[in-house]
């Protein structure tokens, strides 16, 4: 909200519970994440947090407002002081070339590098679950 009008939404988003399954990942990718989060043994599914519905008003374009809103989610979530365990980061973006820079430029980087690898990480059935939107999966540690 606005500070001086109350009653205006600027932003929002919401966060919810995630895992990314590092079995079903391509192996560069799986490699990465089992580094990125330093145990002795290797884990399959790492607690994760996923920004998801998020947006800022096209009034306040130019106010660097989602970049802050990224980097307090990160750190609220995924810094090493946090309480909820996470250390990942994942957003399910619509794969439009502004959208992919904006999360690109702050931190976030591709899951996958084809809608095939993340077909099959997903387990989608074109036939039986129909064509992918193609969401572009990122994720920062």
């Amino acid at each position: 909200m606005h500070r001086n009008r109350p009653t205006e939404v600027v932003a929002g988003f919401t966060v919810a519970n995630a895992s990314i399954f590092t079995k079903r990942l391509p192996n560069a990718r799986q490699k990465k994440i089992g580094r990125e989060v330093h145990h002795e043994k290797g884990l399959i599914n790492y607690p994760s947090i996923l920004l998801a519905q998020f947006g800022v008003d096209v009034k306040y374009k130019g106010l660097h407002l989602g970049p802050q809103i990224i980097d307090f989610v990160m750190q609220w979530f995924t810094s090493s002081d946090n309480k909820s365990g996470c250390r990942h980061l994942i957003v399910d973006a619509y794969d439009e070339p502004h959208l992919l820079e904006f999360y690109q430029r702050n931190g976030l980087n591709f899951f996958f590098s084809s809608l095939e690898q993340e077909m099959q990480y997903r387990n989608w059935d074109i036939e039986k679950d129909g064509p992918l939107e193609r969401p572009a999966s990122c994720s920062a540690t």
